[in-house]
């Protein structure tokens, strides 16, 4: 994996829901401002709970998201 693959990752700090249910924060480049983000939150709002995930690299041409929220592919 070469420098410029890797900086295209994005790791995003979510706070979880009930229901399984996410809701993005803020987005990072590197892991470890993902997570002392996440640990900053957590300390700042004890109401919620906050995790770090990986986000993988989606070209934003090819997918779509319809009204539903299930992620579909885009024929041109």
């Amino acid at each position: 994996m070469t420098y410029a693959e890797r900086l295209r990752k994005r790791w995003v700090v979510v706070r979880l829901l009930p229901n399984c249910q996410t809701v993005d924060v803020a987005y990072f480049c590197r892991y470890t401002d993902a997570q002392n983000f996440a640990l900053l939150m957590s300390r700042l709002d004890l109401a919620y709970r906050f995790e770090v995930m990986f986000e993988p690299n989606v070209q934003c041409s090819s997918i779509a998201t319809s009204q539903n929220g299930i992620d579909r592919k885009i024929t041109p």
